[in-house]
């Protein structure tokens, strides 16, 4: 796997504006750091992924079986 992505949630829409006169609509995205939380081997599953995880939770929100999968 050599893809590069970004991992974000799109919060709207704007305009960009030339010195053309040329108006482009575009997505504004609020891009996040992203952590690795598994890779998954083609040997034990059929394929290859890579499990990310981003943005915040409270710590008081996590099951037993979430702590320990993320730690």
């Amino acid at each position: 796997m050599s893809e590069i992505a970004l991992i974000g949630k799109k919060i709207g829409m704007t305009r960009e504006f030339y010195k053309s006169g040329q108006i482009v609509p575009v997505t504004v995205l609020k891009v996040e750091k992203a952590r690795v939380i598994q890779v998954i081997e083609e040997e034990n599953r059929g394929y290859k992924a890579v499990q990310l995880g981003y943005g915040k939770i409270k710590n008081s929100k996590l099951t037993k079986a979430m702590k320990g999968f993320f730690c």
